[in-house]
């Protein structure tokens, strides 16, 4: 479990499953959830990002400090482009 997972107390959230379970498991309610999924096809499965991304989680859980701050900023920089939002911008 994570000690740095922060939950909005109300509004919309875009949020993975497993953050969904661990609000709940905090005591979060929650009133409606839609999702979104797909199987991934060879194509995903041995996507260069995917790879990347594998990588960079590895380095970061084999690291403290600053470079794993640093691991995480260049795992995380990779996809934060794609769900920024309009707002974001």
């Amino acid at each position: 479990m994570s000690d740095r997972i922060y939950f909005p107390l109300k509004g919309v959230s875009w949020c993975t499953l497993a953050e969904v379970r661990e609000a709940l498991r905090l005591g979060a309610k929650i009133s409606k959830i839609e999702g979104v999924g797909f199987n991934p096809g060879p194509s995903e499965i041995d996507h260069p990002a995917r790879r990347y991304a594998l990588d960079f989680m590895e380095r970061k859980r084999q690291t403290e400090g600053a470079e794993k701050t640093t691991n995480k900023l260049l795992l995380n920089a990779l996809f934060g482009k794609f769900v920024e939002t309009q707002k974001d911008a």
